[in-house]
């Protein structure tokens, strides 16, 4: 089966820079590796917590559709807090947004840490796909 690395044009920095897969294409199963607050520039996003985990969604839908699918496609959510008690009533509303339909909401699990790869990230998400 075929390997692929799966990267939208504004994280294909990522790749060459710092040799980061956002996701990896394996047949029809799609691994994306977390995704954070950050812009277009991938730059840390200024503002809110709402901000920054719309942004991670963002990203997240970018790297989806880098490989031909969309949110709809996501089964599985893994997601990273450095603060999951406080976070949690706003992510899992922003969340709502971006996977409202039930007959779509992926699998989550919820995961408090102590700390991501960058002191400015407040959340990151991971997340894995079925793409037909």
């Amino acid at each position: 089966m075929s390997r692929e690395i799966v990267a939208p044009p504004h994280m294909r920095d990522l790749v060459t820079g710092l040799r980061y897969a956002p996701a990896v294409r394996i047949g029809d199963e799609l691994h994306v590796s977390g995704q954070v607050g950050r812009d277009e520039r991938m730059a840390v996003v200024a503002g809110s917590l709402e901000d920054h985990i719309a942004a991670a969604f963002d990203n997240l839908g970018a790297v989806v559709a880098a490989a031909g699918g969309s949110l709809a496609d996501v089964y599985e959510l893994t997601t990273y807090h450095v603060d999951i008690a406080a976070q949690m009533p706003v992510f899992a509303a922003v969340k709502q947004r971006y996977f409202g339909d039930p007959a779509t909401l992926p699998a989550w699990t919820a995961v408090g840490v102590t700390a991501l790869a960058s002191p400015d990230f407040l959340v990151e998400i991971a997340a894995r796909a079925h793409l037909a």
